[in-house]
This record gives structure tokens, C-alpha cells and sequence, in this order.
């Protein structure tokens, strides 16, 4: 076996002796009756600490046995954290980090896992966006002994039976106790008050939340932020209430149009692999500029995945009459056409997707809208094989198919996929190596916390995110807490049709050879003139033109090759 840890160090544990080498991407912390703990010599073998981790880590272990050996592999319970793999001549080659498994493989795009990024913002679980590049499932355990190696081998892949979960996100709904949440946020908090910690506010309920529980245990001011977009950002007063009562030294990090292009340009060489999403931009401005080191970002993602991001008490699916595939496509086509050319009623036709029947998987098809399935090539080719690959999510869930309720499938996608894979990149990705993301929502012992409260209790009075509004109540008045929020005041879609940012994306994207020549072949020309004109592109092309210059430009560094 070769061990490298290509000089960028470790977080976590990386421990080589006689016996046993142990490497987690980060340092594992337990719950204990007196409070958490830090595992920073591995006592256990991995098979037994990662159960009953509390945060969020990729984990890799091979040990000598009588007979020969044995590994174990892991990705996060529920966050960004992978555990890659990639055959090689005689043997298996593992990583936290996908890049460093690249100067190994063919260099080639997958382009189903391409697809994939452009119009679901992010890949499923097991593949990569390249070839031969795979990785653990969220949420799953490979244990394996020299026996089973050496038949993968002659296989070539590892049997997707081959995994399995070692956490499944549960849902008894037997009673929530705001009061015994709040305790458990206290000794959490507790915990990462000493982990010197740096808060992002966005003004909202999860991060002030999250800044008055630091707040409650740290006796010393401590470092946080908020990213404004533009001079007349509407959020930023409330980012400065939030962090007025407490020891929070807010830095309000300006971030206008002229800061894009070298944003983008550091997103892209953080990235461990790109996402379809524009806000891993703007985070990227403040972390090539921060210049902090050791630090922890306390990220508030999943809060109110778990306690209420949407008020539970309607029909998430409704009514939606069942029309054959060839009239939603003609829908997408049409639709398709009113958007391009921005002819009337362009903006009150929105049909679902025509390829995937999956009412929750479409509910993910919001980046590039009807353009997805009409424009990209082998849409329908990949987005039917992406489907089972998507569906692994609802294994994921602890009760059976049956037992599921649409909340349940609408939540799963939100927040293991959208909240704690795709949104976590801003954090996670951006701020490597220097600091590193933490994600105190993420947690064991909250996940399951959260399964108890009923949607109903999670929607009490039509209060979305009802229990953690009480608890913050203690701590901020009511009209800050319930105030209708504005959300991320991202401008990309605007501001790529500045005349200097669009010069600059334009070059991007009429790259021979590239993702756009790729999936849009002729189209390319065709969006590129559309690009080119003084009215701006409808919301769904400046995403697709967003996407596709994050996804070209990432490959491109890695010198990966599409075709």
C-alpha cells in the first residue's frame, strides 16, 4: 500500500503503524455523557466510529489480519464529504479529494454525470462527472477483505450491493420537545464554541440562530461575515442586527461585479467537482480575500431542512393532470421557444418535465427549466439513466417505500442533495485548505432529533421552521424573527450581461471543443447570438451560460478531455 497526502496535510486523523493506516477527512467528534469529545488517536477501528460520529467526514482504513487484510471505506453521513475510487492496473486507488485521483484516470468527461450538473445542479450518488471516477454513497460503508479485492478486480467495479448504509435518515414523527431541542443545540454549540469558529450571517433564522448559540459559550469576539451583492442589497441590515447583540466582529464583504471573474476563477481551482450553482461564486470572494487560518465555519445549511423549510400543512404535489409524453414534450418545446425568443407569455408557461415522471425528481429540474431536455444532447438518454441513480435517495430513507409520504420524498432530495451536498460546496469546497467547513444541523444526534417533530409541529401556527422561531426568541425580537425573508440577493443572472462579463463568459462557452460545443452542438452559435444581443437572456439561459462556463472552465484546468 502508498500512502500520500499530497502535501495539503490532514484535519483529520492520518495514522500509520504496524497493523492499521487510518485516515478520516476530518477530525470525528462523539457525543458523551459529559458533552463531545475529539477522537484524535484512533482507539477504535473506523467500523466502530463512524456509527456514532456526530459530524460529517470521509473515512478510509486497511488492517492487517491473520489471513491477510481487511479496508473499510466511507463517505459522510450526510454532507458534501466522498470517499473516490478509481481502478487502476493491480489495484484500487482511494481519495477524499476526486482531483487527486485525475492524473490516474483517462482524463475523459463523463457525460451522463456532465448532464447531470446542467440541469440538476450536482451528480447523484456513486458516479463522477469523470470517467472511471466513482465514489461511496452518502450515507454508506464498504467493508471488504483481500478475497473480495481481488474478484472486484477481475470484475473491474465494485458491486453496488457491494455498500451499505450505515446511517438511513428516519422519520417516527412519535413527538417533537422544543425544550429538549434547544437543549441539545446548547451542548452542541458548547462544543463548537472552543473550535474557533467563524460565522457566516446571512441575516436569516438559521445563521442568527447559529450566531447566538457561538455567541452564548464564547467569551471572546470572534470573527463573521456576510457577502453583500451590490450597494443596495436589502438583507445587509439585517445581517448587522443579527451580529449587533452578540461578540460577532461582522465583516460585510462587498462584492460587486468587478470582483466576478477572479471569484470564478477561485471557485474553480477550490472546487473538488463543480456544481451548477452560481452562489459558490460569491463565497468564493470573501474566502481569496479573508486570509484566516484554522478555522472552522459554522454553517447553518439544514437547519431548517430539519425544522421546517416549507409549511407543511398542503398537498406538496396538488393536482397535476396526466397528459402523455408527446404533449409535455410539445409543452417543453413550446415553452422552449416562448423563453429564447421572449414572445408573450413567456413567463407564464412553465411545464414539468417531459422525460422523468419522478414528481419529486422534477422538482430538482430548476436550472435550465424546459431547455434541459429541449437542447442538450442525449437528453433523454440520460436524464431515464439518472433516474435510478437519483432514486437511491429513497433508500436512504429509514421507512419503508410504502411508509414514505410525499414530505418525506420532497425532504430527502432537499436536504441531502441540494442542502448538504450541492449548497455545502460554497463552504466546504471555498474555504479548503486553509479552513474548513462545520455544519452543526448536520449532525447525528439533530437528524435525529428533528425525525421526532411531526410536519405539523414543524409548521405550528403556519410558523415555517416553527421550533427553531421559538427558540430564537429568547434571543431576538419578533419582528426580526418573523419578518418575510428575502433570501440570497444573488445577481449573476443580471450582471453576466455587463458588457466585460459577458465578453468573458462568451469566450467561455464558444471554446472549441467544449461543453457547450458538446451538448448544444449548432444550438451554441445560436445561444451565443442570443447572448450577444442588448436584451437580456431569459433566467433559464443566463443559468444555462452560468453552468455551463463553471462546468467547461473546471474541466478545462484539469485537462480533461470531452467526447
Amino acid at each position: 500500500m502508498i500512502v500520500n497526502d499530497f502535501g495539503r496535510g490532514s484535519r483529520g486523523l492520518f495514522e500509520t503503524n504496524s497493523g492499521r493506516f487510518t485516515f478520516t477527512s476530518e477530525t470525528p467528534y462523539l457525543r458523551t455523557n459529559s458533552g463531545y469529545k475529539k477522537v484524535e488517536k484512533a482507539g477504535e477501528s473506523l467500523s466502530d466510529i463512524i456509527p456514532k460520529s456526530e459530524n460529517n467526514f470521509a473515512a478510509f482504513e486497511l488492517t492487517k489480519t491473520i489471513s491477510g487484510w481487511s479496508a473499510f471505506a466511507s463517505s459522510a453521513r450526510i454532507t458534501r464529504a466522498r470517499m473516490y475510487f478509481l481502478f487502476v492496473e493491480d489495484g484500487i486507488l482511494w481519495s477524499d479529494d476526486l482531483r487527486e485521483l485525475i492524473p490516474f484516470s483517462s482524463r475523459e468527461m463523463n457525460p451522463m454525470g456532465a448532464f447531470s450538473i446542467l440541469k440538476y445542479g450536482d451528480v447523484p450518488e456513486y458516479i463522477t462527472v469523470i470517467k472511471e471516477i466513482y465514489c461511496v454513497p452518502v450515507g454508506q460503508k464498504l467493508e471488504f477483505t483481500e478475497k473480495e479485492f481481488e474478484n472486484w478486480l477481475k470484475r473491474g467495479e465494485i458491486p453496488r450491493e457491494s455498500f451499505e448504509f450505515y446511517f438511513k435518515l428516519d422519520f417516527p414523527m412519535d413527538g417533537g420537545d422544543i425544550p429538549k431541542t434547544e437543549k441539545l443545540m446548547d451542548a452542541e454549540f458548547e462544543f463548537i464554541s472552543t473550535l474557533n469558529p467563524i460565522v457566516p450571517i446571512s441575516g436569516g433564522v438559521d445563521s442568527t440562530l447559529a450566531n447566538c448559540l457561538i455567541n452564548k459559550f464564547i467569551d471572546k469576539p470572534y470573527p463573521a461575515y456576510y457577502i453583500q451583492f451590490g450597494e443596495d442589497d436589502p438583507e445587509v441590515k439585517f445581517a448587522q442586527e443579527a451580529a449587533k447583540a452578540t461578540k460577532a466582529e461582522l465583516e460585510i464583504a462587498l462584492f460587486q461585479p468587478k470582483d466576478t471573474i477572479p471569484s470564478f476563477e477561485y471557485q474553480n481551482e477550490h472546487a473538488i467537482q463543480p456544481i451548477g450553482e452560481s452562489s459558490t461564486i460569491s463565497t468564493a470572494y470573501h474566502f481569496m480575500r479573508q486570509g484566516y487560518s484554522g478555522h472552522k465555519i459554522i454553517d447553518g445549511t439544514l437547519a431548517d431542512g430539519c425544522y421546517g423549510s416549507a409549511n407543511y400543512n398542503h398537498n406538496i404535489i396538488g393536482e397535476v393532470p396526466e397528459r402523455p409524453q408527446w404533449q409535455q414534450q410539445m409543452n417543453e418545446w413550446i415553452a422552449a421557444q416562448l423563453q429564447s425568443k421572449k414572445l408573450p407569455f413567456y413567463e407564464r408557461f412553465h411545464p414539468r418535465d417531459s422525460y422523468v415522471q419522478d414528481p419529486y425528481l422534477q422538482f430538482m429540474d430548476v436550472y435550465l427549466g424546459p431547455f434541459g431536455n429541449m437542447w442538450l444532447k442525449d437528453s433523454k438518454k440520460h436524464s431515464e439513466k439518472l433516474i435510478p441513480l437519483w432514486q437511491y435517495y429513497y433508500d436512504y430513507l429509514q421507512p419503508e417505500k410504502s411508509k414514505q409520504d410525499d414530505w418525506m420524498k420532497y425532504s430527502v432530495f432537499k436536504m441531502v442533495n441540494y442542502a448538504c451536498k450541492n449548497n455545502t460546496a460554497k463552504s466546504y469546497d471555498n474555504s479548503q485548505p486553509e479552513n474548513s467547513g462545520l455544519y452543526p444541523f448536520t449532525w447525528k444526534s439533530i437528524l435525529e432529533d428533528q425525525g421526532h417533530y411531526s410536519w405539523a409541529e414543524k409548521t405550528l401556527e403556519n410558523t415555517i421552521k416553527y421550533p427553531l422561531k421559538k427558540i430564537l426568541d429568547q434571543y431576538m425580537n419578533k419582528d426580526f424573527i418573523y419578518r418575510k425573508k428575502v433570501g440570497l440577493n444573488s445577481c449573476f443572472e443580471d450582471w453576466i450581461h455587463l458588457p466585460f462579463l459577458k465578453d468573458y463568459f462568451s469566450k467561455i462557452i464558444a471554446r472549441p471543443n467544449g461543453v457547450a460545443e458538446y451538448f448544444l452542438g449548432s444550438r451554441k452559435n445560436y445561444l451565443l447570438n442570443l447572448y450577444s444581443k442588448s436584451d437580456p437572456l431569459h433566467p433559464n439561459l443566463a443559468r444555462m451560460v452560468i453552468n455551463m462556463s463553471i462546468l467547461d472552465a473546471w474541466l478545462e484546468r484539469h485537462n480533461i478531455s470531452i467526447k
